[in-house]
């Protein structure tokens, strides 16, 4: 985040998470949604070795700021709206995984918050993900204005879009060149059927 855009860390965290949902979503066994598991530990454990690199990054500009505001500010306020959006999307992401989690070994949130993905048992249930990303289907999904919407895929990939697009506006990039620093909302082809990234 401190160059206007997700770091590398991020990144690979949130692409973990909607990895992990979208298996859970599909019928994967337990063993290989372990080994998803042993990397989401690997990524926690680099996550927090980052977190201190970052404060100290955002430390450094502000007291750069501070120094010289005329200069700096405009920039600071840039990186720190950028920071906003991807901690929003940050904030969508968790409390998916922990409803999903919540949801298939029905228990609370908070014990969904202090359960590891070692421990869940419903790793192999595909409804709840399905559900609580999605809606009931393909055609019934949750629309905008409800409440299962503001935690749902198509919300989700609406605030990456509108991501995306600001890390471009704030980086000043053409088109081309922000293909580079976005992340993929591309529809794909299953079976030789287009699936829009929120099914995919």
């Amino acid at each position: 985040m401190s160059m206007g855009d997700l770091p590398p860390r991020q990144k690979m965290i949130n692409i973990m998470y909607l990895v992990l949902l979208a298996l859970l979503a599909m019928n994967v066994s337990k063993e290989i949604l372990h080994s998803f598991v042993i990397i989401n530990e690997g990524l926690e454990e680099t996550t927090g070795h980052f977190e201190h690199k970052i404060e100290s990054t955002y430390a450094k500009f502000e007291r750069m700021a501070t120094t010289d505001e005329k200069k700096v500010g405009p920039f600071l306020d840039k990186a720190k709206q950028v920071q906003l959006h991807a901690d929003e999307i940050d904030e969508i992401l968790e409390h998916c995984k922990i409803e999903i989690i919540s949801r298939t070994d029905q228990i609370t949130p908070e014990q969904a918050k202090e359960t590891s993905l070692e421990a869940v048992n419903g790793k192999d249930n595909q409804e709840w993900g399905t559900y609580i990303l999605i809606g009931q289907g393909k055609d019934a999904m949750w629309k905008p204005g409800t409440p299962e919407y503001e935690y749902s895929a198509l919300r989700l990939k609406e605030l990456i879009g509108n991501f995306n697009e600001e890390v471009r506006t704030v980086l000043n990039l053409n088109e081309e060149d922000a293909e580079d620093v976005s992340i993929p909302l591309h529809a794909t082809m299953m079976h030789d059927v287009k699936e829009e990234w929120e099914l995919a």
